[in-house]
């Protein structure tokens, strides 16, 4: 056999120095036999790896700077033979001419000037390599854009001189043109300097290097003609200072300035001298600055304390301080917004203080620790705060009862509400009492804003009569704390007795039937009173009899006129009601009528009283009565509807009576009391008092 293979490399004809060739390299297998585990080497990129018969693979190079032109490489494949142990090897070259663009930029200008003068410039350049340019613009390190440029053209530019231009006064210019058929660019650059008169001053600026807040700072301050030109006219300004005067070259001025408290650290200022030009109208300027640095004594006060407490809780402060200045302190006191004087304190060492939380505090409830200390060797001070806020719950509870119905009479049920809510802001967990309702230790448990409802009731007793008065009170611990709230509630519910026997009668009547002076007449008021166990108590005074001019006769009461004492008005109008309940069946103290408590509560009061307008009352109620009427509690008046057949002047005395079978003849109807009269002509000795 006579195995043999083929080698072919193409690439790009032309290129440039940066530029990146792509080659193109691959093998035939041209003889006989089987090739196998070809490999590939360049003498310019080395090992090309692995090959396959008829598959061509593509391969870049980066033409380096010292590349020659023409750039010439070979490529070589090497295959093994199948079944031998020799191998066949092929190699190709390829070439590339290099190309070298390049250009060269000019710039020329005038070789002095100074400020105010307007400088022209011309620039221009030359293709001085291989390849041609094109789209040619130019830049300028003082002049800025220059536009476009031709090869072999020449462009000027002018600029005037400023006072802030640097001399010498450089600048260059660079022109940049594409490569024709190439991505990439040439440039050249050429500069240019002009030699600038230069008048000019050096400012001299001196202080201390340290200070401290209070001190009395001296600053020097001068300056020198350092220029080609002569000044005059020269003042100065000072950032700290202010205006500081005209100076002459070579003389020091001195300023003085005290530290304050709240200059920077250190502390800086510039002093800056301003001069005019002999023989021109710009100035020559100069500045110099000085820093002192500044003794800083500072403090870092530390406040800490619970997050949240609660009215009554005992809330604990850790207040401290650590220096945190570059100065020693010493005799530290300090206070507090809540607290108040707090005492002495020592650096870095931390105390607890105790508060008690009270109702009236704010929430949330803030307060700022405030530590002052002397700084040693200075006469001022330094002082920092901090503060703490603790948010204050406010648990509580309110508890409203009533009962219903009211009034309410003996023997019907009467029932009560309690109500208990949550006014506060943490949960409760409650307990509530009611002992008139029977209720004990009841157990609620309430989140903030909630509310629950008890019920109890009970049928009502004579022994509960007048009044139904009890108390429901709640007690409550808050959930997570230790302490507790409290409310309780009163309902007051009015009871009724049962309804007595209905009785009235007139004080009239018993005025016209007092004695038996009259045709056809009883003594009614005396059979009344031998019915009742031969007395009454009126007002505290003993009435036994019906005579004229006894003190203890009835007679003598009923007879009272009405315009009298209060006491006695009274008294006349207890008697009648007495006689009324006794003809009705009753007892003197009207048990067992309807009237029995608005007598006994009209007699204690006359008892009692002793007179004056506290009886007014109970005067219009028995009065109301005893006429016929209903007393109206709210209006405070006597009703009486002459049409009622309940009223009194319609309705006839209960002959059916036990006390009319003592009575003979039996009453007639009411006429004129001569008994009366002779009454009231004695004055009225009945009752006293």
């Amino acid at each position: 056999i006579e195995p043999a293979i083929a080698v072919t490399k193409t690439g790009d004809d032309t290129a440039k120095v940066g530029d990146e060739i792509s080659y193109t390299i691959g093998f035939e297998s041209t003889g006989t036999g089987t090739v196998e585990n070809c490999t590939g080497t360049d003498d310019v990129f080395g090992p090309l790896g692995d090959f396959e018969p008829g598959v061509p693979r593509n391969f870049t190079f980066d033409v380096p700077a010292d590349a020659a032109s023409p750039l010439v490489n070979e490529a070589t494949i090497t295959c093994g033979v199948a079944g031998f142990d020799n191998t066949v090897s092929a190699s190709d070259d390829h070439s590339a001419t290099l190309i070298e663009p390049a250009i060269a930029v000019t710039k020329t200008g005038p070789a002095t000037a100074k400020v105010g003068d307007e400088i022209t410039y011309t620039i221009g350049f030359e293709s001085t390599g291989t390849g041609a340019v094109e789209n040619c613009t130019g830049t300028d390190t003082l002049l800025g854009d220059l536009g476009a440029f031709d090869a072999g053209e020449n462009k000027t530019f002018d600029r005037t001189v400023e006072a802030d231009d640097p001399n010498p006064l450089p600048n260059t210019a660079t022109i940049t043109c594409d490569v024709a058929g190439f991505e990439n660019a040439v440039t050249d650059s050429d500069s240019h300097s002009v030699e600038l008169f230069n008048p000019g001053i050096v400012v001299t600026k001196e202080g201390p290097e340290t200070a401290k807040v209070g001190d009395v700072i001296t600053y020097t301050i001068g300056f020198t003609n350092s220029g080609d030109a002569e000044v005059s006219g020269c003042t100065g300004t000072d950032t700290l200072l202010g205006d500081l005067g005209a100076f002459d070259a070579g003389e020091n001025k001195t300023f003085d300035r005290t530290v304050e408290a709240d200059d920077p650290n250190p502390l800086p200022n510039t002093a800056t001298i301003t001069c005019d030009v002999a023989g021109f109208d710009n100035q020559a300027s100069a500045s110099d600055d000085h820093v002192v640095d500044l003794i800083d004594p500072s403090i870092d006060v530390t406040k800490e304390g619970p997050e949240t407490a609660k009215v009554g809780d005992v809330v604990t402060y850790t207040i401290g301080f650590t220096n945190s200045g570059d100065a020693e302190v010493s005799g530290c006191t300090g206070t507090d917004t809540l607290l108040g004087d707090l005492g002495t304190f020592e650096a870095g060492v931390k105390r607890t203080f105790e508060r008690e939380v009270t109702a009236d505090d704010p929430n949330p409830l803030p307060n700022t620790a405030t530590i002052t200390c002397d700084v040693a060797g200075l006469d001022n001070q330094v002082l920092d705060s901090a503060e703490h806020s603790v948010q204050l719950i406010s648990p509580a509870v309110s508890i409203a009862k009533s009962c219903s119905p009211d009034p309410v009479a003996v023997g019907d049920t009467i029932e009560w509400t309690i109500d208990v809510t949550n006014d506060g802001d943490a949960e409760l967990d409650c307990l509530v009492n009611d002992a008139e309702a029977g209720i004990v230790d009841e157990p609620l448990l309430l989140a903030a804003t909630e509310s629950d409802t008890l019920t109890a009731s009970r049928i009502v007793e004579s022994d509960d009569f007048p009044t139904i008065s009890n108390t429901a009170s709640v007690s409550c611990s808050v959930v997570g704390f230790d302490n507790g709230v409290d409310a309780e509630a009163t309902a007051d519910c009015e009871v009724e007795q049962e309804q007595g026997e209905e009785i009235c009668r007139t004080p009239g009547f018993w005025g016209t039937h007092a004695g038996t002076e009259k045709r056809r007449s009883s003594d009614l008021a005396q059979a009344a009173i031998d019915a009742a166990g031969g007395e009454l108590s009126i007002c505290g005074q003993t009435i036994d009899n019906t005579d004229v001019g006894n003190v203890n006769s009835a007679v003598e009461a009923m007879c009272v006129r009405v315009q009298g004492e209060q006491q006695r008005q009274l008294a006349r109008q207890l008697t009648a009601m007495s006689l009324n309940c006794i003809v009705s069946g009753g007892t003197a103290d009207c048990t067992g009528t309807s009237v029995d408590s608005l007598f006994d509560d009209a007699n204690d009061a006359c008892t009692i009283g002793g007179g004056g307008p506290e009886l007014g009352p109970w005067i219009d109620r028995v009065d109301c009565f005893n006429n016929g009427g209903q007393f109206d509690e709210a209006a405070g008046e006597c009703r009486i509807d002459g049409s009622d057949p309940n009223n009194c002047q319609n309705r006839e005395l209960d002959e059916s009576t036990d006390i009319f079978d003592e009575i003979s003849p039996l009453p007639g109807p009411a006429g004129s009391s001569r008994a009366c009269s002779s009454a009231r002509r004695n004055g009225i000795k009945v009752v006293p008092f």
